[in-house]
């Protein structure tokens, strides 16, 4: 795809005729494309701007970086307990980049295909680098070293701040790594690695969970987008190297998936990647039920190894105690869930093969522990069971339009009679 100015568009196609190269004008001005969504977001945002306030960000709308970092930091208010805004650090535009960490205790210029980086040429003529072909993986033998290409990769793996931030981020939770999604658009698809064409060793599993996950998409999407396609990114598009996908299999992911939503009232070229309002929640409601598939494989594969693993409760008397257990998660390889302080009791994940290492340490060391559960998979096991009666309880919550504050609250309260009375 390339954008010509009027001045510019008969030299250019003579010298792709004179070369037989076969072209195709998908629009004569850009700027009535724009012009469409510009108008399809005004009328959206004149008819939710008085709910905005009180229902957080409606999904019906394109938001600025200060109203999206504005909703990050309410959410991490409003659930302090499980919500956690993390600053992976500074863009190239010196743009802090957030992302939310969601846990429990137990466990404007979106045509931009690169960033906005400068310094490769004179003048800087040219900017930016396609951070998808960045990363640490076949950098640079299927993508571009002219800066003026989209797919430019950089001087350097890793060269620009938004991918060391997000290789620092794989670095951090290696370990606890199970499925990595990188969500794009447009095309319907679901690919995975590698970007050579050549499939992971597990490749068969790749593709079977993409066939789930594009399953359940296609069981829920408007009837006029076409079904999701699914195969290794080579195959189906092309070869592509330094991709975000491919790396999160050697950052530790598992699974390594990159969607590709669809496109703009199935148009294609530029038309696809303009945003219709009344696609925006019903995208993220059928993704989120390819996303829902994803995670369950990952979490029947953990029980399925969780009954070789033990929970640990550990106290400790001072704060020296507690920074010396604390480390033990890196010297013995154990999963730590919660850090250990005077005032609350440390909870670690142990395996089988490291619980009288663990133990003859503690007890070394005058640090009390007692063992939670002797196999985890009891626990989860229980959870299911819990959250299986809660559903029968036939108290649903509607997933199609924004709730009340009180009827959330009763919501909440239903769960917690449901697991109290049994």
């Amino acid at each position: 795809m390339v954008l010509v100015s009027k001045d510019k568009r008969s030299e250019l196609e003579e010298i792709l005729k004179a070369e037989n190269i076969e072209f195709e004008v998908k629009t004569e001005n850009i700027k009535e494309l724009l012009d469409l969504e510009e108008n399809l977001l005004e009328d959206v945002s004149k008819k939710s701007y008085n709910a905005s306030r009180s229902a957080g960000l409606p999904f019906d709308r394109i938001y600025t970086y200060k109203q999206v970092d504005e909703y990050l930091e309410m959410l991490a208010k409003q659930f302090p307990e499980t919500v956690k805004i993390v600053n992976a650090g500074k863009s190239f535009e010196g743009r802090d980049m957030k992302y939310l960490k969601i846990s429990t205790s137990n466990f404007e210029a979106r045509f931009w295909r690169k960033n906005r980086a400068t310094g490769f040429i004179p003048a800087n003529v040219c900017v930016g680098v396609d951070l998808n072909r960045n990363f640490d993986i076949n950098w640079s033998t299927a993508s571009s070293g002219n800066v003026c290409l989209d797919t430019f990769h950089g001087s350097a793996p890793f060269s620009e701040p938004e991918t060391a931030n997000i290789r620092d981020i794989f670095t951090e939770y290696s370990d606890r790594l199970e499925l990595f999604l990188d969500i794009h658009s447009f095309g319907s698809m679901i690919l995975y690695g590698w970007g050579t064409g050549v499939l992971p060793d597990n490749g068969l599993i790749f593709h079977s969970v993409a066939v789930r996950m594009a399953n359940a998409i296609d069981t829920v999407k408007m009837p006029w987008n076409r079904n999701y396609i699914v195969g290794n990114s080579a195959l189906v598009l092309y070869q592509a190297s330094g991709s975000a996908m491919d790396y999160g299999i050697v950052g530790g992911a598992d699974l390594s998936y990159t969607y590709e939503l669809p496109g703009f009232r199935g148009g294609s070229g530029m038309m696809g990647f303009l945003v219709n309002p009344e696609f925006i929640e019903q995208a993220g409601f059928e993704t989120w039920e390819g996303i829902k598939v994803g995670a369950r494989h990952v979490r029947d594969k953990f029980k399925r190894k969780a009954r070789f693993y033990a929970i640990y409760e550990v106290s400790v008397k001072d704060y020296d105690q507690g920074k010396f257990f604390n480390q033990l998660q890196y010297e013995l390889d154990v999963d730590l869930w919660s850090y250990a302080a005077p005032e609350r009791p440390g909870m670690v994940r142990v395996s089988k093969h490291k619980r009288s290492e663990f133990e003859d340490v503690l007890i070394a060391n005058n640090i009390e522990f007692k063992i939670r559960t002797e196999n985890i998979k009891e626990l989860l096991d229980l959870e299911d069971q819990l959250h299986a009666r809660v559903s029968r309880k036939s108290y649903n919550m509607s997933r199609t339009a924004g709730l009340p504050f009180d009827r959330i609250h009763t919501y909440k309260q239903v769960i917690k009679a449901s697991f109290t009375q049994e």
